[in-house]
């Protein structure tokens, strides 16, 4: 998963680059110039808090900001518990708004097929079993100083039985992230 991510870069690039969403032309150089987002930009500006949020604010260009955008802006409601994969290598949140469950899933470097299960959904005030239409979103990464946008892939109907809603993420990328959305 590109995105919700630390920066384990050494030397002059340790406390640089905002975990990734920015870079620059000397990236060897603690004092140099010339950021942009990671999406090819070039600014000649040093990369204070404010600068950033003014440009993180109308520059979906960065190959991770659209994770974050989706993360600040459409993640609300309350947390639920989330465990992540058996081998530990995907990771997912989830909240529960007003009446939207939203799930956003990513993997740490890996390719495979994963199963996403979502038990008690009698708890959201649904039936035990049924038909849930899933809104699917793809977060994929296509490369530094490449623009990455969020793409719809649409809606899917889920059927569930026994409380336990569960559907396949085929991980067929390393580095893409999932957004999954459904009603009650």
């Amino acid at each position: 998963m590109y995105g919700l991510r630390g920066n384990w870069a050494s030397g002059a690039q340790l406390h640089d680059f905002l975990a990734g969403l920015l870079g620059k032309t000397n990236v060897n150089s603690a004092t140099g110039t010339g950021y942009f987002a990671n999406g090819g930009m070039i600014y000649d500006a040093s990369p204070t808090l404010d600068w950033f949020l003014r440009l993180s604010s109308w520059n979906p260009f960065s190959p991770e900001y659209n994770v974050y955008h989706y993360y600040a802006t459409t993640m609300t409601g309350y947390r639920v518990q989330t465990t992540g994969s058996t081998d530990r290598l995907m990771d997912c949140y989830a909240v529960v708004g007003s009446n939207t469950v939203r799930i956003l899933v990513g993997g740490r470097l890996t390719t495979g097929t994963y199963e996403l299960v979502i038990d008690s959904i009698s708890s959201l005030g649904l039936a035990t079993s049924g038909t849930i239409t899933v809104h699917t979103y793809q977060f994929a990464y296509a490369g530094v100083y490449t623009a990455s946008p969020m793409t719809d892939l649409g809606t899917v109907a889920h059927t569930y039985t026994g409380n336990t809603l569960s559907f396949p993420i085929y991980q067929t990328s390393t580095t893409t992230t999932w957004a999954f959305e459904f009603p009650f």
